[in-house]
């Protein structure tokens, strides 16, 4: 499993260049994800991560280099939740029968 990142705290989403998760993916004939030092970016579902590790504090107030970006225990469940619904919006594509009819 290889998982691209930026090492800035809290990186830009705007550097996360996740065309390279299905690049890895099919390099290492693996399973690509992101480990992810943004505010939240589940749209690294769409080119075909399978996992994205996210920073964990149990306060935010405490600080630290990562507090921007990590997630409190109470907001695990969001980037779950959108994560799925991400999945589910990418659909299986076209579905083509042998009469070449689209389905």
């Amino acid at each position: 499993m290889l998982l691209p990142c930026v090492s800035a705290y809290p990186a830009r989403v705007s550097d996360s260049n996740l065309g390279t998760i299905l690049h890895l993916g099919h390099a290492v004939d693996g399973i690509a994800g992101l480990s992810d030092h943004t505010p939240g970016s589940v749209a690294a579902v769409a080119p075909g991560a399978a996992v994205i590790e996210k920073h964990v504090t149990l306060r935010r107030v405490d600080g630290g280099p990562d507090a921007a970006f990590s997630l409190a225990p109470d907001e695990l469940g969001r980037p779950v939740r959108d994560g799925w619904d991400a999945w589910a919006a990418l659909g299986r594509g076209r579905s083509y029968s042998r009469r070449g009819d689209v389905r």
